[in-house]
């Protein structure tokens, strides 16, 4: 593995995780001047159209890998149309099901008030971007895969300043008000799939065609099993979130709930970086051989752990310090304990991520789905709730590490040893989806 390559392409994607995390920021900024209604509403939709936004994630990701293989086995011009056929298919049946549940999901979790009243009215808009959206997302993962990741990033700085501008004009100037909002972010979203389209242009066949039938199954498959384990994710910190906030199993403390939140973006800071290593390593990996990717592997673990274990020690002992001074959480037990337990994780979670680039980057996406929900829900679960009902915050918070803890050894014992001992015999590899094409 080239490390210089893998440079280039990590800092590119974790520029493009930051510029999508912006106009998030850029939207809810805005809306905020509106009232505190607009500011629930824009959350309230955020939730209610999270299977969306999950099903973005989960195509740029098997999309990533896809158009990876095929560009280092020479077959780009085959696979590029595929995906793109595939995702735009996704968004427009997303479309379709959007219009036709979202508005339900609105009276069932918020009811009729002014706030259902403004995410009701923005729900076409939102629900009509999602073609554009998944079409853009695996355009941009493919350029990333095809080495021309620097291009997303000055493309993501100019879209925040056209979002800017955009809510800018449909919010205030012509007085469209929340709904101007989502207007403002399909129009994006339409620029954004455009330039995507015609910068891919530039490297590999763009258009699209009639999916092989053989292809597509395997292909939405693994995009279901990546959007599950990402969904299962999203539940489980929702869930976890309302327990603490919650007094329906214990008394609510509002330092608990404090130190939670602060110790939550605290965590979604952390990971991003790890994040985006696990997408570089895809594209570096793919249709690379068994015993190159356990060679690239290990070097990345003797070269990242000591970084990891460092940050992990600062983290450690000078949680309190940076939760005084940042979070303002001072003299909180429940801090102490959820910075400590994040810090420990940090090591186990790169070790972790490692294992997932692995595995995803040979499509067994299943697998690291199954392992991660499973664990995530069987042991980080009854975790909280015992730690909540007991008032443990060493309990509760060792949901950060313990399920971490037996994805890890799952995904070892079940899939990296044995692929690990094919390496060294040198056994024949499995067809992967590309080589379908």
């Amino acid at each position: 593995m080239n490390w210089g390559e893998l440079w280039r392409g990590y800092v590119p994607l974790l520029l493009t995780f930051i510029g999508a995390q912006l106009i998030l920021q850029v939207d809810l900024a805005m809306l905020s001047r509106l009232g505190e209604h607009a500011t629930a509403a824009c959350i309230a939709l955020l939730r209610i159209g999270l299977i969306d936004l999950i099903l973005s994630m989960g195509v740029g990701a098997v999309a990533s890998v896809v158009v990876s293989q095929a560009f280092r086995a020479g077959n780009v011009d085959a696979v590029v149309p595929q995906v793109l056929t595939v995702a735009a298919l996704l968004g427009i049946a997303t479309t379709g099901v959007g219009l036709l549940i979202y508005p339900r999901l609105v009276f069932w979790f918020i009811g009729s008030n002014e706030v259902s009243a403004l995410v009701t009215g923005a729900i076409f808009w939102f629900a009509l971007a999602a073609p554009f959206r998944l079409t853009g997302i695996a355009a941009i993962y493919a350029i990333h895969a095809l080495g021309e990741g620097k291009s997303v990033v000055y493309w993501k700085l100019l879209e925040v300043g056209l979002k800017v501008l955009a809510n800018w004009l449909l919010v205030f100037v012509l007085s469209l008000g929340f709904k101007g909002s989502y207007l403002a972010t399909l129009l994006v979203s339409l620029l954004g799939c455009g330039w995507a389209l015609n910068r891919l242009r530039q490297h590999a066949k763009v258009g699209f065609c009639m999916p092989k039938t053989a292809w597509v199954p395997d292909f939405l498959r693994q995009v279901g099993w990546e959007a599950q384990r990402l969904l299962s994710g999203q539940l489980f910190a929702l869930l976890a979130f309302v327990l603490f906030a919650s007094s329906w199993i214990a008394p609510l403390e509002l330092p608990r709930l404090s130190a939670f939140s602060a110790a939550t973006a605290l965590m979604l800071f952390l990971f991003a970086p790890l994040a985006a290593l696990l997408r570089t390593l895809a594209f570096q990996l793919a249709g690379a051989s068994l015993p190159m990717m356990f060679s690239a592997l290990k070097s990345l673990c003797w070269c990242g752990m000591p970084l990891l274990i460092l940050v992990a020690a600062g983290l450690y002992f000078c949680g309190d310090h940076l939760g005084q001074i940042v979070y303002a959480q001072r003299d909180s037990r429940w801090w102490s304990m959820l910075v400590a337990v994040l810090a420990i994780s940090l090591p186990l979670r790169y070790l972790n991520n490692l294992q997932r680039t692995l595995l995803q980057t040979r499509q067994e996406f299943a697998a690291v789905a199954r392992a991660e929900s499973f664990t995530t829900w069987l042991i980080g679960l009854p975790l909280i709730i015992i730690g909540l009902v007991l008032d443990s915050p060493l309990i509760a918070c060792s949901h950060l590490v313990l399920p971490e803890l037996g994805c890890t050894m799952w995904l070892t014992w079940r899939y990296v040893l044995p692929l690990y001992r094919m390496s060294r015999v040198g056994a024949p590899e499995p067809v992967l989806l590309v080589q379908q094409t």
